[in-house]
């Protein structure tokens, strides 16, 4: 697992860019909207003002910035004057997908995030999706932040952004990555930052990053994770799966649940998906850390709560509400830990694994604790 993740900044086709240049930090930004409500407290709008709010701005017919040029869209389109060689077609194509209005900032107010596509047109690659944050400063839209990936989704009622970039092993093509990274964003103490970061086989990853299960774990860790998608042990792939043992087919994920079918030892049948319910370990911080994955930086004195296996001695953590991942090499005192180790161990999480099935004559349920199947491997 650990060689698989060093393999990521090397293999990103699209990157994955974050600028903030308003703000030095979310919280920096309440006082401003606290005051910029209290001074039109009480006033009334006169029908002869004009509208300054974010929603009456005309984001089709509008100029971005991304840092290396700026996009004046008219009528929700603008090409680039340059022509690809041999072809009259334009080097960079833009166009406006659509505008969502939420407190990306975490200050109480409302701000803009705008969504454009980005294309080279006539070519078979490199096409991706660019967001842009406003704010309203003074009565007009400034611009706050951009990220830029393949995919992107925001979701507006949660203040959050979520990035999709594809994940290539060295036998990949063009087409069809292995595996995908989500990355979600949301208001940190620097501006807009990564809340949680994800990698899931491509196989098993919907076609839109809105089908997926996008909220962040809430600031209050409950008492038992849900982990979706969970598929808890190296190369681990749903598919085609042959029983080595026999399994009770459950209606719901839970033993007190209907019983529906068994399924024999020796007997195929497909694994759609999975879910992990994992009561979570506690781990104590020893020294500060920085996680290089998702930049979260992790203060010595406090602790991280171990959540889903992923394999090969790797595991999610949650952290104040952040999701990253962790190795058996960061405790202290594994029989495998470094002299970088930042952790040491106070309890063990303990997971039950729950597994979506189909069976041969089309009936869906699910299988607790799968780990005794022909298939599961994927590597």
């Amino acid at each position: 697992m650990k060689g698989f993740f060093s393999r990521i900044s090397s293999t990103l086709v699209i990157a994955l860019i974050l600028a903030c240049s308003y703000f030095s930090g979310c919280n920096a930004s309440k006082d401003a909207a606290k005051s910029a409500a209290a001074s039109t407290a009480g006033k009334a709008a006169s029908p002869a003002e004009k509208d300054t709010s974010l929603r009456a701005v005309d984001f089709k017919n509008f100029t971005y910035d991304n840092g290396e040029q700026k996009i004046q869209l008219k009528d929700g389109l603008w090409e680039t004057k340059a022509i690809m060689e041999n072809t009259d077609r334009p080097e960079l194509a833009y166009e406006f997908v659509d505008v969502q209005f939420g407190d990306f900032l975490g200050n109480g107010g409302e701000q803009a995030a705008a969504m454009l596509s980005a294309v080279t047109p006539g070519a078979s690659c490199c096409e991706w999706k660019e967001v842009y944050i406003f704010d309203n400063k003074d009565g007009r839209p400034k611009q706050v932040a951009t990220l830029n990936a393949e995919g992107m989704a925001v979701i507006p009622d949660k203040g959050v952004v979520a990035a999709k970039t594809p994940l290539y092993d060295e036998d990949d093509g063009h087409c069809c990555p292995s595996n995908v990274m989500i990355t979600q964003y949301r208001c940190g103490k620097k501006g807009m930052e990564k809340s949680r970061v994800q990698v899931f086989p491509t196989d098993n990853l919907p076609d839109e990053i809105t089908d997926m299960d996008l909220d962040y774990t809430p600031a209050e860790l409950p008492e038992i994770y849900k982990d979706d998608l969970a598929c808890p042990f190296e190369c681990c792939a749903f598919g085609q799966w042959t029983a080595q043992e026999t399994f009770t087919v459950y209606e719901k994920s839970d033993e007190t649940s209907e019983i529906i079918e068994r399924i024999d030892n020796g007997e195929s049948f497909d694994a759609l998906t999975g879910i992990a319910y994992v009561k979570p370990g506690k781990l104590n911080i020893v020294k500060y850390y920085s996680d290089p994955w998702t930049g979260i930086q992790l203060d010595a004195g406090e602790q991280i709560y171990e959540l889903t296996y992923l394999g090969e001695g790797w595991s999610k953590y949650w952290y104040h509400g952040y999701i990253g991942n962790t190795s058996m090499q960061d405790i202290c005192g594994h029989e495998y830990a470094t002299p970088e180790c930042w952790l040491e161990r106070v309890s063990e999480p303990e997971s039950t694994w729950w597994v979506r099935v189909k069976l041969s004559d089309g009936a869906l349920g699910w299988i607790k604790d799968p780990f005794n199947v022909d298939g599961a491997y994927g590597c």
